[in-house]
């Protein structure tokens, strides 16, 4: 199934059905990843730099988590790592379809949480984003402040309460939920092509330990791209 114009709430639904199956419902923590498997048997993250492999099923799919989202769980360091980063679904290149959507599950705005031990830049445009907050010790001028001190896995226990949090952040954070049991739904994004090691950051989660938690929505699913061939699967709670 090709990705098109997915213009309409019913178009999105239906493709996401394509790739993941059955969703499960927007409540709880979700971490949507892109990895590779290493020949070491550990998912580690890919890299968000240009010569990283990319996918516009793997874009579609970050966006939809953004869709379903009432808090996006994000970094300082993926802040300072993406100067650009933006995420509000007016950027998508599937904005129409993926608001219909999100206005059909009766979403708000979602507020992007900022979990950084240091200040922020102020021109960054995330600042800018309609509901943000920075959890952390220490506050950014003009931008609402938490002040924290704990685990990753503390903060997103403590923002259950808005809603479904998707979390968007490395391996430092995620493996730790993993660990905690802090994660109900996890969209797996798997390139099957070679990439070279440098291009690769840590574990993003105990493969071992993910089949006693977590079991598949549904058979994966590929898809070749002009990179290469990807593999998707949803997990949810069992």
């Amino acid at each position: 199934m090709e990705l098109g114009v997915l213009d309409t709430a019913a178009a999105v639904a239906c493709m996401a059905d394509w790739l993941f199956g059955l969703l499960p419902e927007p409540t709880g923590v979700a971490h949507p990843t892109a990895c590779v498997l290493s020949s070491d048997g550990a998912y580690r993250t890919l890299r968000i730099e240009p010569r990283t492999p990319k996918s516009l099923h793997d874009l579609f799919a970050l966006h939809l988590q953004r869709a379903r989202a009432d808090v996006i769980v994000t970094t300082g360091a993926i802040l300072r790592a993406e100067p650009e980063a933006r995420y509000g679904l007016e950027t998508s290149p599937w904005a129409k379809g993926l608001s219909a959507y999100r206005a059909r599950l009766g979403k708000g705005t979602p507020l992007v949480a900022v979990l950084s031990r240091k200040e922020l830049d102020a021109k960054h445009p995330a600042i800018h984003e309609p509901r943000i907050q920075v959890w952390g010790p220490r506050a950014t001028p003009g931008v609402a402040h938490r002040p924290f001190d704990g685990r990753p896995s503390d903060a997103v226990q403590a923002l259950r309460v808005e809603g479904l949090v998707v979390v968007e952040a490395g391996p430092t954070v995620t493996e730790g939920l993993h660990a905690a049991d802090a994660v109900d739904a996890l969209f797996l994004t798997t390139f099957e092509g070679e990439v070279d090691d440098v291009l690769l950051a840590g574990s993003a989660f105990d493969i071992e330990g993910l089949s006693t938690r977590l079991a598949p929505v549904a058979p994966p699913r590929r898809v070749a791209e002009p990179s290469g061939s990807w593999k998707f699967c949803a997990y949810r709670r069992r």
